[in-house]
């Protein structure tokens, strides 16, 4: 792939991707799954396509974080929520979030198109499960979510969800 395209298609899909980290509704959301602390909601959320992940094996995947913040948080965060209600309130986040910043461009054939495209990418990356599991909108944030993992940061990618939702 062309250097220039990837680096364009990231930087646009990027936002779609990154607001989770910040919409309000994402703690709403960890919340009404029963994790009310904001850190661990973000690693939970972030790392629950990998199970009930150690620390160690967040550490690892999300490298760039402080093990000891990362331990404050994990393991721990499984005693009050399981990873499938945690990728439960992601995908609910992000379809809430979606559509208060979009408004009534939710229902536009252009959204409709982009999230068809974006269940594409994740039925194409072999991301079955995650894409089965998402709103007609939702996709439009997972497919960038795909794209960001895998090809916008330096971290490994194959077909697994386990590394394509993170």
């Amino acid at each position: 792939m062309d250097t220039i395209i990837a680096r364009k298609t990231w930087r646009t899909a990027e936002p779609i991707h990154g607001m989770i980290y910040f919409v309000p509704e994402a703690a709403e959301h960890y919340r009404l799954a029963g994790v009310t602390d904001p850190r661990a909601g973000y690693f939970a959320s972030r790392s629950a396509p990998l199970g009930e992940a150690s620390a160690e094996l967040v550490i690892a995947t999300f490298y760039n974080f402080n093990p000891d913040y990362v331990r404050a948080a994990v393991p721990a965060v499984w005693q009050s929520a399981s990873p499938a209600d945690l990728l439960d309130a992601r995908l609910a986040a992000a379809d809430a979030a979606l559509r208060r910043l979009l408004g009534d461009a939710v229902a536009s054939e252009e959204m409709v198109a982009a999230a068809q495209l974006a269940r594409s990418a994740a039925l194409s990356a072999g991301d079955r499960l995650e894409a089965a599991r998402c709103s007609p909108l939702t996709p439009t944030w997972h497919g960038p979510t795909i794209h960001t993992s895998c090809c916008g940061m330096p971290k490994p990618c194959s077909a697994s969800s386990a590394v394509t939702v993170i």
